[in-house]
């Protein structure tokens, strides 16, 4: 898997380390994604 952000695969893409999971997984995954916050903040 290509992860280069210039690669020909990736030139059009967003890296994943920089996705908004809050933006694009909408209200019914809020109970996921603050689960995944406390963990991030431990």
């Amino acid at each position: 898997m290509d992860s280069y952000p210039y690669g020909a695969i990736t030139a059009f893409a967003l890296h994943p380390l920089y996705i908004n999971l809050a933006k694009v997984s909408g209200k019914e995954n809020e109970k996921q994604l603050k689960s995944l916050d406390k963990k991030r903040k431990n």
